[in-house]
């Protein structure tokens, strides 16, 4: 079966697990190509599965979109110059920019123009996220005429009420990450048969290393994802804080990037903890996976955003505990599927990092609890969270819905 997978930017290194179930499939032995929502000429960056599979991009000349758009409205397929744009234009972008608005659009027209004029096969679209991406993939099935589906991690969208319910009841079949989604999204379509909870998975191939010859003196903590407010890596920073004045030895390295660098960063000098706490950007994610088996905890303080958008179930959870790296959380968004309290984790309140702080003392100090949690988790992750059965799981969902 040919599956085409639309992604915002193809250069993107943060969608391991969009990037493993792609890998999956085509072990597997279907055709996976990629709808890429960013011109070529932007792209910077590209990860080596990506390098070997066909990606269909917008034009890098400006004059293709007028022509592309001119066309649609010829034949009654632009989006551009449709209802649908005036309805949706100004809730899909947070920034609200109506310049970006108004670009996104002309690459979905642009993007339709060279499917059709290039005779381009495509059987059926995927999307994960409520972002643009999803938008997009709603806009060109429709216009093409193919089946599409839906990959749900959060509860956040962009979209009102109406388009959401516009995008969710047409999909052949929606997948939920994790169990929070399901009631949440099941208000807003007509047949609740259309969802199947598939989690995302790891493939414990990735996670055999051998063990680090390195010894620390400090205890490691970790922290990965995007600085964003939704992640709470400044109650980390605080939780260290307290560490440090209570003499305790340890380093905190943050490994991502985001809008929340300088404001980590501010705290981090004002509370004198330069020395303690390196932010490291972002990073392949071997090499995460790598600095994880010499770590001695990972934290993740998941919170309500106020800045961004919210949490679903951080990938890099699951990861760390294929790696037997304890983890502290938070009872937060799909967090409880996996984290469960002194079984598989440590569970601590929202915007509490006096608890942070105690729980990483804890696992510093009492290894039985340590030894009790990862072997837990680990046990948990290969049961649950294997990739080769999600995949499986969404191959039969593919063939029986897109077909229909």
């Amino acid at each position: 079966m040919k599956i085409h997978y639309v992604l915002s930017n193809v250069s993107a290194k943060y969608p391991v697990f969009i990037h493993r179930e792609i890998k999956e499939l085509i072990k597997n032995g279907h055709i996976v190509e990629v709808i890429s929502l960013t011109p070529k000429i932007f792209i910077n960056y590209q990860c080596e599965l990506l390098k070997n599979i066909k990606i269909i991009y917008p034009s890098s000349n400006p004059f293709a979109y007028i022509i592309s758009t001119l066309y649609g409205l010829f034949v009654g397929k632009s989006v551009l110059l449709s209802k649908d744009y005036f309805k949706t234009s100004i809730v899909l972008l947070s920034e609200k920019n109506p310049i970006k608005s108004l670009f996104n659009f002309l690459i979905i027209d642009n993007l339709i123009y060279k499917i059709k004029k290039e005779k381009i096969t495509i059987e059926h679209i995927h999307s994960h996220h409520l972002f643009l991406a999803t938008y997009c993939t709603f806009q060109i099935s429709k216009k093409i005429n193919v089946s599409y589906s839906l990959t749900l991690h959060t509860l956040s969208n962009l979209f009102t009420e109406n388009i959401l319910k516009n995008v969710l009841n047409n999909a052949v079949f929606l997948r939920a990450i994790s169990t929070e989604i399901i009631p949440y999204f099941n208000k807003f379509i007509c047949n609740n048969s259309k969802f199947h909870y598939i989690s995302n998975g790891v493939n414990e191939e990735e996670f055999k290393f051998n063990p680090p010859i390195e010894k620390y003196n400090h205890f490691l903590v970790l922290a990965v994802g995007s600085l964003l407010d939704k992640k709470g890596f400044d109650l980390l920073v605080q939780a260290c804080h307290l560490l440090k004045d209570s003499n305790f030895p340890f380093v905190c390295e943050i490994y991502g990037e985001g809008s929340e660098k300088s404001f980590l960063e501010t705290i981090i000098n004002n509370l004198n903890l330069h020395n303690e706490i390196k932010i490291i950007g972002q990073k392949p994610n071997n090499e995460i996976i790598q600095r994880m088996q010499q770590s001695q905890v990972l934290v993740m303080p998941s919170r309500e955003p106020k800045r961004s958008t919210r949490d679903g179930l951080p990938t890099v959870i699951i990861e760390a505990m294929a790696c037997k790296l304890p983890v502290i959380s938070t009872n937060f968004a799909g967090i409880p599927d996996i984290v469960i309290h002194n079984v598989t984790g440590i569970v601590v309140p929202q915007e509490d990092y006096k608890s942070i702080a105690n729980a990483i003392i804890s696992l510093a100090y009492d290894n039985h609890l340590k030894e009790k949690l990862t072997n837990t988790a680990f046990d948990f992750v290969k049961n649950n969270y294997s990739l080769t059965k999600s995949v499986n799981k969404l191959e039969i969902l593919f063939k029986e819905k897109s077909l229909n």
